[in-house]
């Protein structure tokens, strides 16, 4: 019986750490996408340093993220034509 407890609260603590990764991830992407949201409505008022610069940290926090790059390549030369 001193076993199954054992391996019971193994599996219970796996299952907590599981949970705490997923949420952290979730609550990551959650905030990578308001930001490049956010950079959007900024390229729309032509605030494009604004969105360039938020644009970046969204790299910093999601390297690899398609969107912030495809985005880049098209503010970069609107603040580049409007400077």
């Amino acid at each position: 019986m001193g076993n199954h407890v054992i391996i019971g609260a193994i599996l219970l603590l796996i299952c907590a750490a599981s949970i705490a990764y997923a949420y952290v991830a979730w609550s990551k992407e959650c905030e990578v996408n308001d930001m490049i949201q956010k950079a959007g409505a900024y390229m729309d008022k032509g605030e494009y340093d604004k969105a360039i610069d938020l644009l970046k940290k969204v790299l910093e926090l999601d390297p690899n993220n398609p969107i912030a790059y495809y985005d880049l390549a098209r503010v970069i030369p609107r603040a580049l034509a409007g400077s």
